[in-house]
């Protein structure tokens, strides 16, 4: 059987760096024809040489030149060819896992190569998931979501019929600050924002996941992975169940496993159940629990269902975007942390353009909607 061939978008961060990890454990069942990456060129030089790869991409094109001095048999491309290059490889497997928007040009190119996009960008989708959707239907493209509860959810549908489906429910840990109060959330810092307590994930992501953020894209997400408005959420403390479908009969099925990014990784790059170290004693995922949506305290879940139920708008690129530019904003210390709901929502109600988004538009939205909070700022 031949390797999968694989293309690396976000090579250097942390779902990238968990792919080049299952590839060292299957070298018999995969290979890297290309890494790209944003910034961090140094980490993006040790990855192509330890996997011996030429095609080399990076944003920032100050770095490249330090990269061809390293690699002087490469050919390095820059900006949005870093990414777009992709789909002019002999790649089985583009792994999109460039944070933001800017993700979007791999992911277009690859779907219009036919390739198969194991998707790690949440705010593509979020802000043109029909046209992407679309896109892989009419290039014979594939989007296989690299997500934990959207991999699950994939599992969980196998082998039935969507007429029978009622509802996908998809978990959430409800993060660091559950139990806080409105008092002790408006405290929050940075610094206690990116630790999960389950999870090892990007600053980014992580900041999501404690404002509940996270949990609202992907319920868009899933709205568009699976053709289906009924979306919804439970609070599940453990992360050991991370999604599951109630059919109409009543049955629910759930797929469980130690929270552990490689899994739907390797599922999102094979076709074929790779081993892994897997849990033996059920002991070990005892006590599971669940609790009420603290909807008075995170609000992004519910805002981003209702925006669902709006249809094929411009909004959720709105919500994703807006959402961005506020973490960002925490991070660099410049807003508290209860002003990225109170920004996104804000964005969302003042967004008057009924524009229906596609895939040439969503960057000049992401854009104005970023200066626009900047501006208010």
């Amino acid at each position: 059987m031949s390797k999968t061939k694989l293309f690396i978008i976000g090579s250097t961060g942390s779902i990238g760096t968990k792919t080049l990890n299952i590839v060292r454990r299957h070298p018999d069942k995969f290979s890297v024809v290309g890494l790209a990456a944003g910034s961090d060129w140094k980490t993006l030089v040790e990855q192509a040489k330890e996997f011996k790869v030429r095609t080399i991409g990076i944003a920032n094109e100050d770095h490249a030149a330090d990269i061809q001095k390293e690699l002087p048999n490469a050919s390095i491309y820059t900006r949005a060819e870093a990414q777009t290059i992709c789909g002019h490889t002999n790649a089985d497997v583009v792994v999109a896992a460039a944070a933001g928007v800017v993700g979007m040009y791999g992911v277009v190119a690859a779907l219009e190569a036919g390739k198969r996009v194991a998707l790690a960008n949440k705010e593509v989708l979020v802000s043109a998931g029909n046209a992407l959707m679309k896109l892989a239907n009419e290039h014979n493209g594939e989007i296989i979501p690299v997500d934990s509860e959207h991999s699950a959810l994939k599992e969980c549908l196998l082998g039935h019929k969507k007429n029978d489906v009622k509802r996908l429910i998809l978990t959430a840990s409800g993060g660091s600050f559950y139990f806080y109060t409105q008092e002790q959330l408006e405290k929050i810092t940075p610094e206690q924002a990116i630790v999960h307590p389950n999870w090892k994930m990007g600053r980014k992501i992580s900041v999501d996941s404690s404002t509940m953020f996270n949990k609202g894209l992907e319920l868009i997400e899933a709205r568009w992975l699976y053709d289906t408005t009924a979306v919804d959420y439970i609070i599940h403390r453990e992360s050991v169940i991370h999604s599951m479908v109630e059919y109409i009969d009543g049955s629910i099925i759930a797929q469980m496993s130690s929270p552990d990014m490689e899994l739907p990784i390797q599922q999102a790059i094979s076709n074929i159940k790779l081993p892994r170290q897997a849990t033996t004693d059920f002991v070990e995922f005892s006590p599971m629990s669940f609790y009420p949506k603290p909807e008075d305290r995170f609000k992004a879940p519910k805002l981003a269902k209702q925006l669902i139920e709006m249809g094929d708008t411009i909004l959720p690129c709105v919500y994703s975007s807006s959402n961005e530019m506020a973490v960002q904003l925490f991070l660099e210390r410049k807003i508290g942390f209860c002003d990225i709901y109170k920004i996104v929502e804000k964005a969302v109600n003042n967004y008057k353009e009924t524009i229906t988004p596609d895939i040439d538009n969503i960057l000049d939205v992401d854009a104005q909607v970023k200066a626009n909070i900047l501006q208010g700022i």
